[in-house]
C-alpha cells in the first residue's frame, strides 16, 4: 500500500510539472523536477532523476533521463530553496555564479525574505540574454532585486563582474513600475559592479545599477560599456546608476549608456534628495543625457549642495557625453542649492560636453540657488570646455546664479563658446544675482567667443 501511494503521489507531482510548463508556452522548467518511480526506468534500487536546467542547455545526471530544454533553474516545484555555495557570512559570502543564482537572489528578496547582513559576491559574468520566453527565444523582461516594500539590505559585491543584457520592458511594451533597474530598491550596499544592456520604461526612479537607493554604501559601479548601445529610459527621476538616492551614493560611480527622461535626469543620479551630494572619487559620464527640466551629466537634480571632497591626491568629476533639455541643463548639474570645492587635495570639475537648453543652461551647472564656492590649498579647478547653446540664461560655468560666485587659490574657467538665442551670455554667468569674485591666487577667466542675439552679452556675466 505505502509502495502505490509513493507512486500516485509521484505521478501526481509530474502532472503538476508539465501542466505548469506547457503554460509557460513549452515544455520549460522553471526548477529542479524529480521523475516518479516507474518512470523514464528509475525504480527503488535507482532513486528519482534530478534535472538542473540552466539557459539552453539541458543537464541530467543520468543517461536514461528524458531532456527537458527550458528556464534557468530558481526553486524546484517542491518550495525547496536554491543550493547555494558559500555561508553568507563576509569571509564566506554566498556565490552568485551563474545565472540560476542570481534569480534565485531576485525571487528570495521580492517574495520578502530580509536580507540584512547577508553577504553575495558575484564570482562570474551574468548573461541574462540566456533568459528566454520558452520555445520562442525572446528574452524575458528582467524582475528588479527588491521593491520599495521587499528592499535589498544585504551586502552584494560585484567583484569586478558584470551582469550583461540586462532587458527590462520594450520598445513596444515598457513597463510601468517604478523603481526599476537591475537591482529595484536598495537598502543595504551594492558595490563593484557592472551592468550593461537597457531599460524600457515610463515610470519613475529608473537606474541602470538600481531605481531607488536608500542604503549603506553604493560605490564603484558601471553601467554601460563604452562605445555600447546601453540605455536607460524612464519618465522622472532617471539616472545611469541610480534614478533617485535618499542617501549619498559614494566614489568609483560611471556611465557610458544613454539616458533619457522627463525631469531630474543625470548620468549618475537622476535626482539626489539629500543635503550634500559629497563623494571622495572619480565620477564620470560618457553617455548621451536627455530630458526637459533639471538635466545633467553627473545629476539630474540635488536637494543641497555638490560637495566632492578629497584631503589628498586628486579627484576627477566629469562629463563628456553631449547634455540637451529644456530648463535648468548643466554639463555636471542641472539644479542645486549650490556647488562648494573646500579641499586639501586637487578637485577636477570638467565639462567637455555641448550642452543645449532653452532657459538656465550652463557648462557646469544650469541652475544654482546657492553659492559656488571653490577654496582650498590642492590647486582644484573647475573647467568648462564645451559648447554651450540656450535661449535665455546662458553661461559657461553656470546658466543661473542665484547666489554668490568666489574663487580662492583655484581656478574658474570657461573655454567653451557660448550662444544665447535672446538675452543673458556670460562666460562665467548668464545671468548673476550675486557676486562673482576671485581672491587670492585664484584665477577666474573666459577664453571663449559670447553671443546673445537679443540683450546682456559680457565676458563674465550677461547680467
Amino acid at each position: 500500500m505505502r509502495r502505490e501511494q509513493i507512486f500516485w503521489k509521484k505521478l501526481i507531482s509530474l502532472i503538476l510539472c508539465v501542466v505548469m510548463a506547457l503554460s509557460q508556452g513549452g515544455l520549460a522548467l522553471l526548477a529542479q523536477a524529480e521523475l516518479p518511480v516507474g518512470v523514464a526506468g528509475v525504480n527503488d534500487d535507482n532513486p528519482p532523476v534530478t534535472l538542473n536546467v540552466y539557459g539552453e542547455d539541458s543537464q541530467q545526471t543520468t543517461p536514461d533521463s528524458p531532456p527537458v530544454l527550458g528556464m534557468p533553474a530558481v526553486v524546484n516545484f517542491y518550495g525547496e530553496s536554491y543550493s547555494w555555495t558559500g555561508a553568507g557570512t563576509s569571509a564566506e559570502p554566498y556565490e552568485v555564479n551563474e545565472l540560476a543564482a542570481l534569480l534565485a537572489l531576485a525571487e528570495e528578496v521580492n517574495s520578502g525574505q530580509d536580507k540584512s547582513g547577508i553577504y553575495y559576491k558575484l564570482t562570474a559574468d551574468i548573461d541574462l540574454s540566456a533568459w528566454t520566453e520558452g520555445d520562442s527565444g525572446q528574452q524575458k523582461s528582467w524582475t528588479p532585486i527588491g521593491s520599495e516594500a521587499n528592499p535589498f539590505n544585504g551586502i552584494f559585491d560585484g567583484n569586478g563582474k558584470t551582469v550583461k543584457n540586462l532587458l527590462i520592458g520594450s520598445a513596444l511594451t515598457p513597463v510601468t513600475e517604478s523603481n526599476q533597474g537591475c537591482f529595484g530598491y536598495i537598502g543595504g550596499t551594492v558595490k563593484k559592479l557592472t551592468v550593461t544592456g537597457g531599460i524600457y520604461s515610463e515610470g519613475d526612479n529608473i537606474g541602470g545599477i538600481a531605481g531607488y537607493f536608500r542604503g549603506a554604501l553604493l560605490e564603484d559601479c558601471v553601467f554601460g560599456a563604452e562605445g555600447g548601445d546601453d540605455f536607460v529610459r524612464g519618465k522622472d527621476n532617471v539616472g545611469g546608476i541610480v534614478g533617485y538616492a535618499a542617501k549619498t551614493i559614494s566614489s568609483g560611480q560611471k556611465n557610458f549608456g544613454a539616458v533619457q527622461g522627463n525631469r531630474y535626469v543625470g548620468g549618475i543620479v537622476g535626482n539626489h534628495g539629500l543635503d550634500y551630494f559629497a563623494t571622495r572619487g572619480d565620477v564620470i559620464n560618457r553617455g548621451k543625457i536627455e530630458g526637459t527640466a533639471y538635466v545633467g551629466g553627473i545629476a539630474g537634480g540635488i536637494d543641497g549642495i555638490f560637495y566632492p571632497q578629497k584631503s589628498s591626491g586628486s579627484l576627477e568629476m566629469s562629463n563628456n557625453g553631449e547634455i540637451t533639455g529644456e530648463s535648468s541643463v548643466g554639463g555636471l548639474v542641472g539644479q542645486a542649492k549650490g556647488i562648494r570645492v573646500l579641499n586639501d587635495g586637487k578637485v577636477s570639475l570638467l565639462n567637455t560636453g555641448a550642452v543645449t537648453g532653452e532657459n538656465k543652461a550652463g557648462g557646469i551647472a544650469g541652475e544654482l540657488t546657492g553659492v559656488f564656492t571653490i577654496s582650498d590649498r590642492g590647486g582644484s579647478e573647475v573647467v568648462n570646455k564645451g559648447a554651450i547653446k540656450g535661449q535665455e540664461a546662458v553661461g559657461g560655468i553656470v546658466g543661473e546664479a542665484q547666489g554668490e560666485i568666489s574663487v580662492q587659490d583655484s581656478s574658474l574657467i570657461n573655454q567653451g563658446a557660448v550662444d544665447a538665442s535672446a538675452d543673458n551670455a556670460g562666460g562665467i554667468a548668464g545671468l548673476a544675482y550675486g557676486y562673482i569674485r576671485s581672491c587670492g591666487t585664484g584665477t577666474l577667466a573666459n577664453q571663449a567667443n559670447i553671443t546673445a542675439i537679443g540683450n546682456n552679452a559680457g565676458g563674465i556675466a550677461g547680467q
